[in-house]
């Protein structure tokens, strides 16, 4: 407890920073709010970044979901924390990081 309340107190000079200050989601130029933990829904890992923030490193790769209406209507949404491309110079290495710490998803249109 006392090595917490010191790293609180350096990296944030306070015992109660909020949550999202300290989890973040960076990636490439990307630095979001966030929040979760191993072994839940929205299961993310972290590791310390030098300023003391926990940065957001693995977790669930893609989630969708998948409702059928009782008209036999798709509805199709799906989200990926980070991007669908490891490559940073792609448009697509970030491009879903916004909506992941807002808790929205990318609908998938079923013409595709």
């Amino acid at each position: 407890a006392r090595e917490a309340a010191a790293h609180l107190r350096t990296h944030f000079g306070r015992l109660d920073p909020p949550l999202g200050e300290v989890l973040r989601l960076r990636r490439g130029d990307v630095d979001l709010p966030l929040e979760g933990a191993p072994d839940v829904l929205r299961a993310l890992r972290w590791h310390g970044d030098d300023d003391g923030r926990l940065n957001a490193d693995f977790g669930d790769g893609l989630m969708m979901v998948m409702d059928w209406a009782p008209d036999g209507t798709l509805s199709t949404r799906a989200i990926h924390q980070w991007g669908a491309s490891e490559g940073p110079e792609s448009p697509h290495y970030s491009d879903q990081a916004q909506l992941f710490a807002r808790r929205e998803w990318r609908v998938i249109s079923s013409e595709q």
